[in-house]
């Protein structure tokens, strides 16, 4: 990304980023955008260059190299489909052309999926972010994981979440077998495991680290006991009917799938051996393959704040930040995505590159957009493909907005001092704060409901009662609003500032989740 936008992210040490942008653009306000009914002319541009940046890409390829290759591209905004296409060759013998219903291996994209099934053993109580993995793999539940530390006396460092942001210390590889762990049983894994010291304090930085996400994967079968394979499948394939991705390669999916290609020693495009193979025990690290058309149902699922199969406070954590470079713009995720902030955004990026095949996604929450990129080639090209994307569609995407957003602005009560006063309270410490230019006018209840466009609602979430989260109507280009989160501290505020210069504040030590309790 450009220069230009690498200091307009500012929220590094926020869990999820703030649901208001800069300049006052609400970033929670999304309205309907059907790229062939409602799209500005500038949007279809920004996909129309998406589509053409592909196909630029592969005749580069086959100019300068002479390679026949495919590239699928989905982007979806909401539950929306703005493109879902794949072009090319898929098989230089047959001249098949791959269509989105084209198989592929996602590579380490598989390992989101670990971490999306991590959210829904924490859901199910079956364990805790925090478990440290010796939990799982100890002299009562062997085999035993005993690497040796020397920076710190014990292991309980190393744990389920230092595995999911890549922060446990842990090798990158276990060596033993071809692709790794394909011809070992888990002891002899294990085994090679423990010859390995823990490379660093745990937690203390990040190290890329195939086998903590599979560590991760397989400590998780544990407590369920059943296999990850069969968790994922039952757990997040079914019901989102994500019917062509797994594991498990059966003729008939290798017959779906696209031929996958590398560059042998000659500077020849020759078939990948490792497009049908099975990477076993590493499966939660890079074993799964998909379409698109069933990776479109994954985004489409994260926009929907994961429902069906995660409450909204579970999504966040899938969400949300799990360790942040010195740099305070790129880091991991819990959700073992890549993070980079740009365009005054938090970006989830993630790639994959295994079995001839190159695969990235990417999302962004506060925006609900998602793209997916893949390409028959063991190359790391379908990142620029989604690199590329967002610069083509994000500006034209914030503009509509913004537009669509001041269309729908209602006006503010001519008497906005009608809201000033002294409202009951629900038994937590909250307080909302009501200022106008002269200073504090009035301490208001935790909500205001029922003076549109001034609305103050919460949605079910962290709290057993039924509430409804923060929302907000704009009303004047100059409004702003800004959502701050401070879990580490147990802190939320809310500034919400009106034309006129009022601003309301929240501020709470329970994260402002309480039922109603208005006298006036």
């Amino acid at each position: 990304f450009s220069d230009k936008y690498k200091d307009s992210w500012p929220w590094y040490n926020w869990n999820y980023g703030p649901p208001c942008g800069l300049n006052g653009q609400n970033k929670t306000e999304f309205f309907e955008i059907n790229i062939e009914q409602n799209a500005s002319t500038e949007l279809i541009k920004g996909v129309n260059n998406v589509k053409q940046y592909a196909l630029l890409l592969l005749a580069t390829l086959k100019k300068d190299y002479n390679l026949e290759l495919a590239i699928g591209t989905a982007i979806v905004y909401d539950q929306q489909i703005w493109l879902n296409e794949a072009v090319g060759i898929e098989n230089i013998d047959t001249k098949q052309k791959p269509t989105p219903q084209s198989i592929f291996n996602i590579g380490s994209v598989t390992k989101i999926f670990t971490s999306f099934l991590l959210q829904k053993a924490i859901e199910d109580n079956q364990l805790k972010i925090e478990d440290p993995l010796t939990k799982f793999f100890n002299s009562d539940s062997p085999p035993i994981f005993k690497p040796p530390n020397y920076w710190t006396k014990d292991l309980n460092g190393i744990t389920l979440k230092s595995l999911a942001t890549h922060t446990s210390g842990i090798a990158r590889e276990c060596f033993c077998g071809i692709y790794n762990q394909l011809n070992c049983s888990e002891t002899q894994i294990f085994e090679s495991i423990n010859r390995q010291p823990i490379q660093f304090i745990p937690q203390s930085r990040p190290h890329y680290s195939n086998l903590g996400s599979t560590l991760l994967g397989r400590a998780i079968e544990r407590t369920y006991n059943d296999e990850y394979e069969s968790l994922i499948k039952q757990l997040i394939l079914k019901p989102l009917k994500m019917d062509s991705s797994g594991f498990n390669k059966s003729q008939d999916i290798i017959d779906r799938m696209a031929t996958g290609y590398t560059i042998n020693a000659l500077n020849k495009q020759v078939p990948d051996p490792g497009t049908s193979l099975e990477v076993g025990w590493m499966s939660p690290s890079a074993g799964m393959y998909s379409t698109l058309d069933d990776m479109i149902l994954f985004l489409k699922m994260l926009a929907n704040q994961c429902d069906p199969l995660l409450p909204i406070e579970r999504c966040y954590e899938f969400f949300a930040s799990g360790y942040v470079n010195p740099d305070t713009t790129t880091g991991y995720g819990i959700g073992t995505w890549e993070t980079v902030g740009a365009f005054g955004y938090r970006i989830l990026t993630k790639g994959g590159l295994i079995g001839g095949f190159g695969t990235s996604i990417v999302y962004i929450p506060d925006l609900k957009l998602g793209m997916v990129s893949w390409m028959n080639l063991n190359s790391a090209l379908p990142n620029q493909v989604t690199n590329f994307g967002l610069q083509f569609l994000i500006p034209p995407l914030l503009k509509q907005l913004n537009e669509m957003r001041q269309k729908s602005q209602a006006k503010l009560p001519e008497n906005i001092d009608a809201l000033l006063g002294k409202y009951g309270l629900a038994p937590f410490t909250a307080v909302a704060i009501l200022e106008n230019k002269s200073g504090i006018a009035g301490i208001l209840n935790m909500t205001i409901t029922g003076l549109s466009p001034l609305l103050v609602e919460w949605e079910p979430s962290m709290s057993n009662e039924k509430s409804n989260f923060f929302k907000y109507t704009p009303t004047d280009p100059n409004d702003s609003c800004f959502i701050r989160y401070g879990a580490g501290e147990g802190l939320f505020e809310i500034v919400l500032k009106v034309n006129g210069g009022y601003s309301l504040n929240f501020y709470d030590q329970s994260y402002a989740y309480w039922g109603l309790d208005k006298t006036k």
